[in-house]
């Protein structure tokens, strides 16, 4: 069995189980299902003193996201549940998308029955990535004080590189990362509600041996901010857990 398979597998697993667990303990507590739609913007690209592009995950145009989470509450003011999301971000030569799906502990600092309740959430992600990289040729002009390519201690101005990039897509790239924000949960009725959230994520891509096999010039992970805005829907009426 691949590894690619027993990833899948491994995500359809921690799916199941929690959907079952939830599902035996929700008639005691009150669950929340949402589903959101929002953007990204990643940070600017990182160019060294050669002109080489260190940041294959900076400088892409806002992408578009959407997905959803389940929480259930602890107490009125602390959930924990799961998020899953999918982003695809693209810019000159660069497709890049991903899958995450995250554990996330939520805290609101009003009871979350109120009408208003700002909160803050973290979370441990586990994503899936493809990059897609098109065949291209880059011309830089580096500074006049950037010496021999070779590294040699003699002193050779270069002024002109061009750079061959040749066609190259990896997909199923797994990365472990992490996510903090935070947003504001807006009570319609006992059953319906909506949300804003804005929370930075990140996923540790710079050491991963895929990227660094493919992309050794890669030095960043692939970081981004998130905004979304969504609808919750509350399941199951409470009983006397508060």
């Amino acid at each position: 069995m691949s590894i690619r398979m027993r990833i899948i597998i491994l995500y359809t697993l921690i799916i199941v189980l929690f959907a079952a667990t939830t599902a035996n303990g929700q008639f005691g507590r009150k669950a929340t299902v949402s589903a959101f739609v929002g953007t990204m913007i990643t940070g600017k690209d990182k160019i060294n003193a050669a002109g080489i592009s260190q940041n294959l995950f900076g400088g892409y145009k806002p992408g578009i996201v959407f997905g959803g989470n389940l929480f259930y509450n602890i107490t009125k003011n602390f959930s924990v549940g799961a998020r899953a999301r999918y982003i695809n971000v693209s810019r000159t030569n660069y497709k890049v998308n991903q899958f995450a799906l995250g554990v996330d502990g939520k805290f609101n600092f009003l009871p979350s029955d109120k009408k208003f309740s700002p909160y803050v959430v973290g979370e441990i992600s586990l994503s899936l990535n493809g990059v897609n990289q098109s065949s291209n040729t880059q011309v830089k002009n580096p500074s006049t004080n950037y010496g021999s390519p070779d590294g040699s201690s003699q002193d050779v101005p270069v002024t002109q590189i061009v750079y061959y990039y040749p066609s190259t897509t990896v997909s199923f790239i797994p990365m472990l990362g992490y996510a903090a924000g935070a947003g504001i949960d807006i009570r319609v009725k006992e059953t319906l509600g909506a949300f804003v959230q804005v929370d930075y994520s990140s996923s540790f891509a710079k050491n991963q041996a895929t990227i660094k096999k493919y992309f050794p010039d890669n030095t960043s992970n692939f970081s981004y901010i998130l905004f979304s805005v969504g609808l919750k829907f509350n399941l199951f009426k409470s009983t006397s857990l508060y």
